[in-house]
């Protein structure tokens, strides 16, 4: 069986594949997890959220990301924004779940 589910996240969450992905242990992996989601990232609850961790707002939807057992692929070249990429704030429960209204 397969182990990995590649989709591009470009602003559709998949919360029904990402079901059966989680029913059956295959790992979700999310390309275009932060250019796909640009009106997200700028809405009052990321912002919030990343004033909170003193993170960026794409910093805070990665951790998010994460946190849902998702794994977000990035395309970046930049050593800048990879070092970013990994520099995630801890989330607590709540956040997590404030965030996921966001998206289904």
């Amino acid at each position: 069986p397969p182990s990995f589910s590649w989709r591009q996240e470009h602003g559709r969450h998949d919360v029904a594949v990402r079901a059966v992905c989680e029913r059956h242990g295959v790992r979700y992996q999310a390309f275009w997890a932060l250019t796909g989601n640009r009106r997200i990232l700028q809405g009052r609850a990321v912002r919030e959220v990343a004033k909170a961790h003193g993170a960026s707002a794409e910093q805070v939807w990665l951790s998010f990301v994460q946190a849902l057992g998702i794994t977000p692929l990035s395309g970046t070249t930049d050593p800048n924004h990879m070092a970013q990429d990994l520099a995630l704030p801890a989330l607590s429960a709540a956040e997590v779940e404030r965030l996921q209204h966001l998206i289904g």
